[in-house]
């Protein structure tokens, strides 16, 4: 599966509130740190920290990087870049949803995330294929939930449950 790979430009290495937006946009998005790595060179100085976003098994990490003279940047697939950047960029107190939301309707897996349009996408769990594919039938279930059975859930867990189905139903 090709991947469209984005790189996007936050701002400047010495702003230091640039760097703070980034990590809160990713904590928004629910994203853990999976890596870092720093080196400094002479008078250039870099740092890459890796994130994995959205479940594990799909395979989605970023990379900020914080370079000298380069900048704050963000490198990966670009769903998540335009997302994690939106976020990022959005100055505070600005009303937005806070996406992704993790939750379980029933037992299937489901998240509201942004688009790189600024609005907003539903994916659920598709039991055939145990892939995440578009499903706007579980919007209102997802943001203002009713009589649906709707656990909420952080992305450590969510991702714990999308696995554990996953593996109930190769087996």
């Amino acid at each position: 599966m090709l991947v469209n790979i984005k790189t996007e430009y936050l701002g400047d290495e010495t702003d230091p509130d640039c760097l703070n937006h980034a990590l809160r946009a990713l904590d928004a998005l629910g994203a853990d740190k999976i890596g870092e790595w720093g080196a400094v060179a002479g008078s250039q100085d870099i740092t890459r920290i890796t994130f994995q976003v959205g479940p594990a098994s799909e395979g989605d990490a970023v990379e900020l990087t914080i370079e000298t003279y380069m900048g704050v940047q963000l490198s990966g697939p670009r769903r998540w870049v335009d997302a994690i950047a939106r976020e990022a960029l959005r100055p505070e107190g600005t009303p937005g949803l806070r996406a992704p939301v993790f939750c379980l309707i029933g037992l299937r897996p489901a998240m509201a995330v942004a688009t790189p349009e600024g609005g907003l996408d539903i994916l659920a769990l598709d039991w055939k294929t145990c892939r995440f594919e578009r499903d706007m039938n579980l919007l209102q279930a997802v943001l203002s939930p009713r009589d649906e059975d709707v656990t909420f859930l952080d992305s450590r867990e969510f991702r714990h449950q999308v696995e554990k189905l996953r593996k109930q139903s190769e087996g």
